[in-house]
């Protein structure tokens, strides 16, 4: 008989609030060097082939199915109506996919594409960790996320 995992509410607090903050963080970087007139943001050197790219741009989705199926199957052993629990698991699977897609890809996408896909994905998942999480729990880490991202983008202009 499978024993249940009073732990989960952590670890998808945990899970949220990282990924939410390096995506938000990412974004404020590229926005604020391109408002600013610097550069845009490249991980790699304009010159690197784009199969690199493409392979960083496929482990990363690999990744992302990775945690996203882990934190199903926390959230299920933890008991967690199947609903909320596959919501949330595919919220942290598009979280990490838009990480390295970031990763991969930045200064050959405009900024303002992965700004409408990170508010997608505001959109798509503060409800659902809202009802898995609770409303403070998601609250407060969505206003770290905002307070991080002026940070970066208030430190890019700086720099």
């Amino acid at each position: 008989m499978p024993t249940k995992d009073t732990s989960w509410k952590t670890k998808a607090t945990i899970g949220f609030l990282l990924l939410l903050a390096f995506n938000v963080i990412l974004c404020a970087v590229a926005m604020g060097m391109a408002l600013h007139g610097q550069h845009t943001l490249n991980v790699f050197p304009e010159d690197s082939p784009p199969a690199l790219r493409f392979l960083l741009f496929l482990v990363g989705i690999g990744a992302a199915w990775i945690c996203g199926r882990l934190m199903l199957e926390t959230l299920v052993r933890g008991e967690v109506e199947v609903a909320s629990a596959v919501t949330a698991a595919w919220g942290i699977v598009f979280y990490l996919a838009l990480f390295f897609i970031v990763l991969a890809f930045a200064g050959t996408i405009h900024w303002a594409i992965m700004l409408v896909l990170l508010v997608i994905a505001l959109f798509y998942t503060i409800p659902a960790f809202w009802k898995l999480v609770g409303g403070t729990r998601t609250g407060v880490i969505v206003i770290l996320c905002l307070v991080l991202g002026g940070a970066a983008v208030f430190l890019t202009t700086r720099i």
